[in-house]
């Protein structure tokens, strides 16, 4: 005996509201047939769906031939036929052959192939004739971990359901494809590899959803390879993509050489089962397979973590795109997370690729703020470098007019030859030199280096370096000492007609000869 609706079932805009109209069968594992179905009682055989969302694996798991009777009341219907109406199950990739079964006006059940086609994506559908009773629809499924919506439409909210569904796609494919150019020109401007390698991540990601929404299977339906490529197959691929991405975007392998080495290992590892997944998929034994797809998953959560670890690893070195990268690893996880939980109907979430999408783009957003930010460290540090290399090359143009200037002038001043050898042992030092101070016929040449005082013993009198070298290079301020004039030093009274100038914790002696040159010199 069947539960009536307390009030009227009424068509609201372009379709018929099916929450609370639908039931599914607890068990299936002696049904076969539409009698058998029929006979069944709502109170006792029937579980009632909260709207037109379900997740039907559960109640699959428990019939052996992985079939599913489902129940949709339409007793309480104010309109007398379904003719024009569409019957969509939105669903994922899983659910195989579907059948509906109807009343017709003749009171007999017809039955009818729900049909994909690739201009419908992911969608089973078939229409009714004006011989359609609505009264109780019965819906028989197939497949393993069935999860799908199931609607209602008049043609013309079929059709825009359809277009606003194409819309939002088409959006975010377009968006994604514009993140792929715009790090493929990044790439080809900076030559940095991560880039290269998050095109190859958003690639896998393009290729994941367009598989599972049925766009590949629309856009190349002659491809007998894209069309038998599970989505498992391009979700296995993102995984060794990311590894690859957080390898280049993190620098694993300065940040450690054997997290490095461990994410190649499980690359390498997931790169075989993807392969034998394609090649041997139809021939492995059922616990072969298991076994492989547990290593899979093994793997995958492996990489994750160590991604994770490499990430912590980098903030402690300061490096604040590793925040960023957190941030949309949280968000994809827990989409993830989220997702998963609803495949296993553990929470009553709706399972929806519109919801991994939007996950996705803010994924996107985060990953593309870090590697702008990675973009604008590098235009700094190309900056830098570039003010570096012209402040060395004014250094080195100044350092060549002084060389020249030095040679011209001690060739134009030293008499002897002999003393060209004893010169250039001073010459390249001459910005450092503090004074000379006079040693019999030599003299004592007192430089400071890397904040070391130095001093170097020369065969040449002060007169041969005074002649040599110019005023501009070295002063006579003590019948004994010359001073390089290039510093600056502070003259302090020792008697009242004698002075002394310092510089730097050096007390040299100023002859009253040459008391007034060093008072000019000061103050200049």
């Amino acid at each position: 005996m069947f539960n009536q609706p307390s009030s009227k079932l009424k068509p609201v805009g372009n379709y018929i509201e099916l929450t609370g109209r639908i039931w599914v069968l607890k068990t299936s594992t002696n049904i076969r047939t539409i009698d058998d179905v029929t006979v069944a009682e709502v109170d006792v055989d029937f579980l009632p769906i909260d709207g037109n969302y379900g997740n039907y694996g559960n109640y699959v798991n428990l019939a052996k031939n992985h079939e599913l009777w489902l129940k949709i009341d339409l007793t309480d219907l104010t309109i007398t036929s379904l003719q024009g109406y569409v019957f969509e199950i939105e669903r994922n990739a899983i659910i195989r052959p579907a059948e509906i079964y109807y009343q017709t006006k003749l009171e007999t059940w017809q039955q009818k192939p729900l049909l994909s086609k690739p201009q419908y994506l992911n969608r089973l559908l078939t229409s009714f004739d004006e011989n359609t009773v609505p009264q109780v629809i019965y819906l028989r499924l197939t497949g393993k971990y069935l999860r799908a919506t199931i609607n209602l439409y008049t043609g013309d909210g079929f059709l825009h359901n359809l277009q606003s569904s194409a819309l939002y796609n088409g959006l975010y494919y377009g968006m994604l494809l514009l993140f792929i150019l715009f790090n493929l020109v990044l790439y080809s401007r900076l030559k940095v590899t991560a880039y290269l390698a998050y095109c190859a991540l958003l690639s896998s990601i393009f290729l994941l959803f367009a598989s599972g929404q049925g766009w590949l299977a629309f856009l190349y339906p002659n491809s007998v390879l894209l069309n038998t490529l599970p989505p498992t197959v391009f979700g296995m691929s993102m995984a060794l993509a990311s590894a690859e991405f957080a390898k280049q975007y993190l620098q694993i392998k300065t940040l450690s050489r054997k997290l490095h080495g461990v994410l190649t290992t499980l690359q390498i590892v997931l790169f075989v089962l993807l392969v034998g997944k394609i090649v041997l998929n139809d021939y492995l034994p059922q616990t072969v397979y298991f076994i492989a797809y547990g290593v899979g998953l093994l793997s995958i959560l492996s990489i994750f973590v160590s991604c994770i670890l490499a990430a912590v690893m980098s903030l402690k070195q300061h490096k604040n795109e590793a925040w960023y990268y957190l941030c949309a690893t949280f968000v994809f996880f827990a989409s993830a997370i989220l997702m998963a939980l609803s495949a296993g109907d553990l929470i009553n979430v709706k399972f929806s690729w519109a919801v991994l999408q939007i996950a996705s783009v803010l994924e996107f957003l985060i990953f593309s703020f870090g590697l702008l930010a990675i973009y604008q460290r590098q235009l700094s540090a190309k900056e830098s470098t570039e003010i570096k290399l012209k402040t060395t090359q004014a250094e080195l143009v100044k350092q060549l007019e002084f060389t020249n200037s030095l040679k011209d002038n001690i060739l134009t001043n030293v008499v002897d030859p002999k003393l060209f050898t004893e010169l250039a042992k001073i010459t390249k030092i001459l910005p450092d030199i503090r004074y000379v101070q006079s040693s019999g016929n030599d003299c004592l040449v007192v430089y400071k280096k890397h904040n070391l005082s130095r001093k170097i013993e020369l065969e040449c009198s002060l007169q041969n370096l005074a002649e040599s070298f110019g005023d501009k290079h070295f002063l006579r301020v003590h019948k004994s000492y010359l001073i390089n004039p290039q510093h600056n030093y502070s003259l302090k009274r020792r008697t009242s007609a004698d002075y002394d100038l310092l510089l730097l914790g050096e007390v040299i002696p100023v002859g009253r000869k040459y008391l007034s040159q060093v008072k000019t010199m000061i103050q200049a």
